[in-house]
């Protein structure tokens, strides 16, 4: 006579990184039923916990391979890799920031500055407040969001002569 029982096995791994004011969380859980005959168990729950750990890890170094996490961030250049939905003007092709709050950037005709409201994180929303420098009457604000990586800002722009649009920039890791 074979004895048989039904068990149950739930296993669950929870990892969180905590990284410039956000929370990532990476979780998996399991629950599989493993039907038991004399001692000998399936080995899928074995396998199945061997593939959370496994997914727990990439996702963990994608967190860690993150523009945010690298050394300098966000200081260094901004490319700008799009503009959409824009008044004709001739536009800034990158900014740089030259402190984690603060920068530069060439307007069409001369060198400009900017601050910003906050520094740079991941999913969080930023104001660049942008002037050329010895004109205080033109100021052009960008309302952006960073990306979850912390790779990129997009977001809406609109200035004093009335340019307005959507625009992206993209962290060129020095």
């Amino acid at each position: 006579m074979i004895y048989l029982r039904r068990t149950v096995l739930l296993i669950a791994i929870a990892t969180s990184i905590s990284a410039a004011g956000s929370v990532p969380k990476v979780s998996a859980t399991i629950a599989s039923s493993a039907l038991t005959a004399n001692g000998e168990t399936v080995q899928k729950a074995s396998q199945d916990l061997q593939t959370a750990q496994s997914n727990s890890k990439l996702a963990l170094n994608e967190q860690q391979d993150s523009c945010a996490r690298q050394a300098g961030y966000p200081l260094g250049r901004w490319e700008t890799t799009g503009i959409a939905n824009a008044t004709s003007a001739e536009y800034s092709t990158f900014i740089t920031f030259t402190t984690r709050k603060s920068g530069t950037w060439l307007p069409a005709s001369e060198q400009g500055s900017f601050t910003a409201s906050r520094t740079p994180a991941p999913n969080r929303e930023v104001t660049l407040t942008l002037r050329p420098d010895g004109n205080t009457s033109y100021v052009s604000t960008n309302k952006l969001l960073t990306s979850s990586d912390g790779c990129y800002m997009q977001g809406t722009f609109n200035d004093t002569e009335k340019h307005r649009g959507e625009v992206q920039y993209k962290w060129v890791p020095q």
